[in-house]
């Protein structure tokens, strides 16, 4: 296990590899990836979002939470989590990785990031409500939110509507970016190439859970797209 200063790792690790101790407390859930994020409280009056490392794809029916890949995942995913923070990337402060192993080379794990209490992902938000103006502001911040990352030197490769947070606040929304677990480093700006196949990833995640087109419409996404052009 790898924690942040000033946490209590035993207890955390506990309550992560208990889930009767309170970690899955009924309504706590959070967002909604390849699995639930559950709150553990802290000591300093903040939370917690505990979530498990999934496997996606065809995978995900037979190995489910287990792996073998190495170097180990959540620690991987954290550190990338760290550098693009240290980047200037807008994504969660990570608090601790955990793994626990298994038979032989298999092992589960789990990453610990501090909540952004008020936050919910862009389909939620998306699905809330916003419109005209409101949205069209929305999704150029997210533009704007990608196109830093992608300069910062960050390849997301898993990027959708779900992995990108709102906290709304005044002069406008904030972005966060998450789940950087199949994220790549490069020292300098993301190669163009890689770039539109993460843009396209997330096309693909509205094409899914908005096949009417009703709430991301042809303009919404040129609203995205033309921020994140924008130099």
């Amino acid at each position: 296990m790898l924690v942040a200063p000033g946490l209590d790792g035993g207890a955390l690790a506990s309550r992560i590899l208990n889930p009767g101790s309170g970690t899955q407390a009924p309504g706590q859930a959070r967002y909604f990836g390849r699995a639930e994020l559950h709150a553990v409280e802290l000591t300093d009056g903040g939370r917690a979002l505990v979530r498990s490392c999934r496997h996606g794809g065809l995978l995900r029916r037979v190995t489910r939470d287990w792996f073998v890949s190495r170097p180990l995942r959540p620690f991987v995913e954290l550190a990338v989590t760290v550098l693009a923070r240290e980047r200037g990337v807008p994504a969660p402060e990570v608090l601790a990785a955990l793994v626990a192993r298994g038979i032989g080379p298999w092992y589960r794990g789990w990453l610990v990031t501090r909540e952004i209490e008020g936050a919910r992902n862009l389909w939620a938000a998306l699905l809330e409500g916003v419109d005209g103006d409101g949205k069209r502001a929305l999704l150029r911040q997210v533009g704007h939110s990608l196109r830093l990352m992608h300069t910062s030197g960050i390849d997301h490769a898993d990027l959708n509507l779900r992995n990108i947070l709102v906290l709304d606040g005044a002069p406008g929304p904030e972005i966060f970016i998450i789940d950087f677990d199949k994220a790549r480093l490069f020292e300098g700006a993301v190669p163009a190439a890689r770039a539109r196949r993460n843009l396209q990833r997330l096309r693909r995640s509205v094409d899914k859970l908005d096949r009417e087109r009703v709430r991301v419409r042809p303009q919404d996404w040129d609203a995205l797209v033309g921020a994140y052009e924008t130099r």
